[in-house]
């Protein structure tokens, strides 16, 4: 992963609301997901929610992702649609506008979620104390760069060593 700079305090801070957002493809996107990223969004006051993905140019994308936040009471105003390929900057330095990303389902998040939490955003959907999302915006990495998911070394082992059982298995040698 790339190493983008997480930028000092929190998207709150900037924006005067806690920001949620997803870079999670929209083919993820359910009426059941979005029901409950509504009923999220309700309970926090002023939340703001930030979708980035490259389809955020389509007018109709645009319109059928607000008409449905609207069918569970939130308005259009409290959602950023941005499409990344708008500017020339790495995609990741977008998790420094989001506090907290909520995840999508069925179809979980997997490449976005690693990205979310490099970049310090924890992938929850129950909003914690500040001070904590502050600790979790500047830990995250650490937590993620001591994982099994960063230790290239075990990674290139392992990856060979199964090749080579895939050789003797096959008579490849």
């Amino acid at each position: 992963l790339a190493e983008v700079e997480i930028e000092e305090g929190l998207a709150a801070d900037r924006y005067g609301a806690i920001t949620f957002g997803t870079l999670n493809n929209p083919y993820k996107f359910t009426e059941e997901m979005i029901a409950l990223w509504a009923r999220v969004m309700k309970e926090v006051p002023d939340s703001r929610f930030l979708v980035v993905r490259p389809e955020a140019s389509s007018s109709g994308f645009c319109k059928n992702f607000a008409d449905e936040f609207a069918r569970h009471g939130v308005s259009a105003d409290r959602l950023v649609l941005f499409d990344n390929r708008q500017e020339e900057k790495s995609h990741l330095g977008y998790y420094n506008d989001i506090d907290i990303s909520l995840d999508t389902f069925p179809l979980t998040g997997g490449t976005t979620t690693c990205e979310a939490i490099w970049m310090g955003v924890p992938v929850i959907t129950l909003v914690g104390e500040r001070d904590k999302l502050l600790a979790w915006r500047h830990g995250l990495r650490e937590v993620m760069r001591q994982s099994p998911l960063c230790d290239e070394e075990r990674f290139v082992d392992d990856f060979q060593s199964m090749l080579d059982q895939v050789a003797d298995l096959h008579g490849l040698r």
